[in-house]
């Protein structure tokens, strides 16, 4: 249900994707790649890659489902906690935690606005509607805070800088 038709599984023992899966033309290749623990690659150069072969940069992806379910498990969630995704993607992991800690109780920011889009049909379709923000989720959701906790499920090309009203991370 989160998984588009179109997808190019990792590696599981690397960071390299294998050539396109299309549900339409292979349906038990597609089937096979959704089922394992691999990730699947969703988009390709900011959505701007729009042929078979492989883009230059994975963009968004559906992650592979055992580090979903080892984050979500340090994460250790309980029902009623108001909790913070950066990095929505196809909109799974927003489900998951909806599902443990309520709809009301999730805000997930993205980047993209295509992919947030895409999400938001994802978890409508599944019957769940958690906020999902388009934003940059370096500047995380005030309006909904305070949040329990705060996960992030997507890449981080840089951090910002401490400003005089966050505190420098220790170590």
């Amino acid at each position: 249900m989160f998984v588009p038709d179109r997808i190019w599984p990792g590696i599981p023992e690397g960071t390299r994707q294998e050539a396109l899966v299309d549900r339409r033309t292979d349906p038990h290749a597609w089937l096979a790649a959704v089922y394992s623990d691999r990730p699947l690659t969703t988009q390709w150069d900011d959505g701007e890659h729009r042929g078979d072969d492989l883009g230059t940069t994975p963009t968004s992806s559906n992650s592979l489902p055992s580090m979903v379910f080892a984050m979500l498990d340090d994460l250790n969630v309980e029902a009623g906690h108001r909790v913070l995704e950066i990095g929505t993607g196809t909109g799974w992991n927003a489900a998951l935690l909806a599902h443990r800690v309520g709809a009301a109780n999730v805000v997930s920011v993205e980047y993209d606005p295509d992919v947030a889009k895409g999400a938001r049909r994802n978890l409508a379709e599944f019957g769940i509607k958690p906020l999902v923000h388009v934003g940059d989720g370096r500047q995380g959701f005030a309006d909904r805070a305070p949040y329990d906790r705060i996960i992030a499920t997507c890449s981080v090309g840089d951090l910002p800088r401490p400003g005089p009203n966050r505190p420098r991370p220790a170590g």
